[in-house]
């Protein structure tokens, strides 16, 4: 029994549209693409049904790397008569294959998981830019909120980057987020760091990956960070993008964090149940804008008046807190008092 061919062309439509650019988030513009119905449904035609469960199966598990999800992929896909007859194989060449199977693997494992997207006000993401990573945070409370997380990367954040080496500036490569997934790597606790580049040039996006193994869960954050980039090219700029991930989620440990919930998305869904064919189009075509995620971080600052000393940081950071009977515990606290004119935030 053969799969069907214009599932796989419907697959491969997926993976080339999920490449190209939106004013969404990347993995919204991944299922906005159908990306992930056309894989179940590619599944569902695969001729062993065992052998599909388990790939199914192995993707959702948090058990699988970036590179396992990856492997699994293209592995998948190239045993289809489709790919095979180069009836729905993807253009551009093997580079060009690896690319948007890559880009195509990413945010199935985020729709497959339980998953969050976070976005961070701008006030916060001038607080994180300003604020550092104590060397004495070990790596055991480095936790993402979720086993597979997509955090936004805002203006303030992007700006605050160290700037890729000058022959790379070239390319004008602009982080517009980064996928989060808990992991395994040979028993060990691992986190792949998935960084999504919007090429403008080229009217695409692109990947790089960092993965974290966590071989000494007492081991510096900082020096975990640094070794897992020392090999690459771009190091010092990966470096303070895998920091920024960081403060963020040590952000979200501290008892006052800010943090709304949005569900616009799955509220437009229960009323598209709801509705009459007129209206429920209308709702369909407005769906496909909205998504859920959570907003973390104050709402802004209020401006002060002429001549009146603006809000600014004092350098903070965050640092490790003996804490307990006999301050044998050990917390994140975020030193946030760095404000000057800190009584201008806005929280809510």
């Amino acid at each position: 029994m053969s799969l069907h061919i214009e599932k796989a062309v419907a697959l491969f439509d997926s993976l080339r549209a999920s490449v190209l650019p939106t004013s969404l988030p990347q993995p919204v513009g991944a299922r906005n693409t159908g990306l992930v119905e056309a894989w179940q449904t590619w599944l569902s035609k695969y001729p062993d049904g065992r052998g599909a469960a388990a790939m199914n199966d192995w993707m959702n598990s948090v058990q699988c790397r970036l590179d396992d999800a990856i492997g699994l992929f293209r592995h998948a896909l190239q045993g289809d008569p489709g790919w095979q007859k180069g009836r729905a194989a993807i253009a551009g060449g093997e580079r060009g294959e690896t690319a948007v199977i890559t880009m195509g693997a990413a945010p199935l494992m985020f729709w497959s998981r339980q998953h969050i997207l976070i976005e961070s006000t701008p006030a916060l993401e001038q607080l994180l830019v300003h604020s550092d990573i104590g060397e004495d945070l070990p790596v055991n409370l480095f936790r993402a909120p979720a086993p597979a997380c997509f955090l936004r990367f805002g203006q303030i954040f992007q700006d605050g980057l160290v700037s890729a080496p000058e022959h790379q500036q070239s390319h004008k490569r602009r982080l517009t987020g980064v996928y989060v997934f808990d992991g395994r790597n040979q028993n060990t606790r691992s986190i792949d760091l998935v960084c999504v580049f919007l090429l403008p040039a080229a009217g695409i996006y692109s990947l790089r990956t960092i993965e974290l193994v966590f071989h000494d869960e007492n081991e510096s954050v900082l020096a975990q960070i640094r070794r897992a980039c020392q090999n690459a090219e771009l190091e010092p700029h990966l470096v303070s993008i895998a920091q920024s991930v960081a403060k963020v989620f040590f952000y979200m440990q501290q008892p006052g964090a800010h943090q709304v919930e949005e569900r616009q998305y799955s509220a437009t869904l229960a009323q598209l149940v709801q509705r009459g064919s007129r209206k429920a189009a209308k709702l369909s075509r407005k769906v496909m804008r909205l998504y859920d995620r959570v907003v973390i971080g104050p709402a802004g600052f209020v401006h002060p008046p002429h001549g009146e000393l603006s809000p600014h940081l004092r350098r903070g950071h965050f640092r490790l807190q003996p804490y307990g009977p006999e301050s044998s515990l050990r917390k994140v606290i975020f030193l946030a008092p760095t404000w000057v004119r800190g009584d201008r935030l806005l929280n809510n």
